[in-house]
C-alpha cells in the first residue's frame, strides 16, 4: 500500500523551512509591486493616449493641454478605483479644464474683439 505524496504549501516551501524567499529570486511583495507598478504606468499611458486622442490633444503643439491630461490621470490613478463612473467623472472633468485651458489659450493669443472696436454697447462689461 502506498502513502500519498506530501504536497507543498502555497508558498513552495516543505513544511517547518525557514529559507527566505531571497534566497529564490527575490520577495513575494517586491514582485507584486513590480507588477502593481507597471500595471498603474501601462493604465497611465492608455488613458493619457485615449483622452489624446479623443480631444484631438498633438503633445507636440498643446503642451499645456497635454500636461493637464497626463496630471488629471496621474491623479485619478492615485486617488480613485478604477470604475466606469469614476472614468466618466474624469472624463467631464477632462473636458471641462481641456475648454476652459483651451479658450484660455485662444484668448490669451488674440486681442479681445469688442475691445478692438470700441466695445459692443451691449451693456456687457469687459474687464
Amino acid at each position: 500500500m502506498s502513502y500519498p505524496k506530501k504536497s507543498l504549501p502555497a508558498s513552495g516551501l516543505p513544511n517547518g523551512s525557514t529559507a527566505s524567499l531571497s534566497q529564490y529570486g527575490g520577495s513575494a511583495a517586491g514582485g507584486k509591486d513590480a507588477r502593481a507598478q507597471k500595471r498603474r504606468e501601462q493604465l497611465h499611458t492608455l488613458l493619457v493616449n485615449k483622452f489624446r486622442g479623443k480631444y484631438q490633444i498633438d503633445i507636440d503643439a498643446d503642451t499645456g493641454l497635454d500636461r493637464v491630461v497626463r496630471a488629471e490621470v496621474a491623479r485619478f490613478l492615485e486617488t480613485e478605483q478604477m470604475t466606469e463612473s469614476n472614468l466618466i467623472k474624469l472624463d467631464k472633468r477632462l473636458a471641462d479644464l481641456l475648454s476652459k485651458g483651451a479658450s484660455a489659450s485662444v484668448a490669451g493669443s488674440q486681442a479681445n474683439p469688442a475691445r478692438s472696436r470700441g466695445g459692443d454697447h451691449s451693456g456687457a462689461r469687459d474687464y
